[in-house]
């Protein structure tokens, strides 16, 4: 019964990675913000952050690049994160397709940098790029043997707990046979 059990959950795993999952490209950059001022880095940084993830600066992306989504849907794509003791920030989106994400997040750190000037005018911070957006080669989403492995181990999990269900029952099915057994026997020596 085991055995069966993970078949079908490695098989219910392939399916859903060959036929439901759509997979995700992910591209990536590293950004530096020098001329950052001591004791404001963790404010200037929050700050950055949440510009880079804004719709000043995403919806402009969606126009030029003909992105079909919606802000909301490239919003819960892109991230942008800052590097905890360090003047870096890094920024990803993720698509369906390979070439859409790197579009996108070249034209999201321009637009970035634009907005920052709008915003902030002439300060001593400025947006350097650390690493440069890459062009993914694989999908960042999960891969048929992570899919298969988690369907076999969930399969094996429900398999082991409903043995247990099953010998519980066996169990307490033997102990009311016994009880019933004895009511009947004591009934009978009753009479």
């Amino acid at each position: 019964m085991m055995i069966v059990a993970i078949l079908v959950g490695i098989g219910l795993g392939a399916a859903y990675v060959l036929s439901v999952q759509q997979p995700q490209y992910k591209s990536s950059a590293t950004l530096l913000l020098t001329g950052v001022e001591q004791g404001q880095n963790t404010i200037t940084l929050t700050n950055y952050t949440t510009l880079f993830t804004s719709r000043r600066v995403l919806d402009p992306v969606i126009d030029r690049a003909q992105y079909k989504g919606s802000y909301e849907t490239l919003l819960a794509n892109t991230t942008a994160k800052h590097v905890k003791n360090t003047d870096i920030i890094t920024v990803s989106m993720n698509t369906g397709e390979p070439k859409m994400s790197e579009t996108l997040l070249k034209q999201a750190i321009t637009e970035f940098e634009k907005q920052t000037k709008a915003l902030y005018g002439k300060t001593k911070v400025s947006i350097k790029t650390v690493d440069a957006v890459n062009t993914p080669s694989a999908p960042a989403s999960i891969g048929l043997g992570q899919a298969m492995a988690l369907g076999g181990g969930g399969a094996l999990l429900l398999a082991i707990v409903g043995l247990f269900f099953a010998y519980d029952y066996a169990q307490s099915q033997r102990v009311a046979e016994a009880a019933a057994a004895a009511t009947s026997t004591a009934t009978k020596t009753k009479r």
